[in-house]
């Protein structure tokens, strides 16, 4: 039982990086996608 509890706990942490990273590049691409439109609304307002 104790092997299994710690496996699953290795799993869990494992999920939970992945989860970190994943959300880090999604922001990161979003802050990209907004940059990216403020840079196309000004170059078309000035």
């Amino acid at each position: 039982m104790q092997s299994a509890k710690q496996e699953y706990g290795k799993l869990v942490t494992f999920l939970m990086a992945i989860g970190r990273v994943a959300i880090v590049i999604a922001v990161q691409d979003y802050f990209m996608d907004i940059h990216s439109v403020l840079l196309l609304l000004k170059k078309y307002t000035i």
